[in-house]
């Protein structure tokens, strides 16, 4: 079985099962020390002191204000290997997954998106747990129509799109 074109054309097998595991993510040795972005990124631990912000994996201080334009300077310098796309309905190679970024200038808050080996969404808010559901409960089958006006939150902003390569997600076996 072949994904859809939109989000590559690569086996399903192709990409790491870890990625997507629930219940590992869920799991209350997991959930409190994980957030959107570990969770969007890969970066699965239990020994986080905070939970990770971008910017904390090249030794930046941690931001004050969440300007998207500096949340993708962190980004990059935190993953030397993640691509920023231009577009972002473009595709990524079979080796990477997904990752959009949304702010709520607000309140100075951001949140990451993953695009799934079924080309559907998901998304890990805090300590909570992961979900594919978006504000209204519904599947998040587009990032960019569902709704992201959260209870506390209105992720409105759209702030950027990338591919991260596979070889950042870390297992629970590593």
């Amino acid at each position: 079985m072949y994904l859809n074109m939109r989000c590559g054309k690569c086996h399903l097998s192709d990409r790491p099962q870890y990625l997507e595991d629930k219940e590992t993510w869920n799991d209350e040795t997991y959930k409190k020390f994980n957030n959107c972005y570990a969770y969007a990124f890969g970066l699965l631990d239990d020994s986080y002191e905070s939970k990770p912000q971008p910017g904390d994996f090249s030794g930046m201080e941690r931001a004050k204000k969440h300007r998207c334009d500096d949340i993708n300077r962190r980004i990059l310098s935190d993953h030397s290997n993640v691509i920023r796309l231009e577009n972002p309905r473009d595709k990524c190679d079979c080796d990477s997954h997904k990752v959009t970024l949304f702010a709520d200038e607000a309140a100075n808050d951001y949140h990451f998106y993953r695009q799934n080996r079924n080309c559907k969404w998901s998304h890990k808010m805090g300590n909570n747990l992961v979900t594919n559901r978006d504000a209204d409960g519904n599947i998040i089958n587009d990032v960019f129509t569902a709704n992201r006006k959260y209870k506390h939150h209105n992720y409105d902003t759209f702030c950027g799109a990338y591919c991260v390569s596979n070889e950042n997600v870390v297992s629970p076996e590593n």
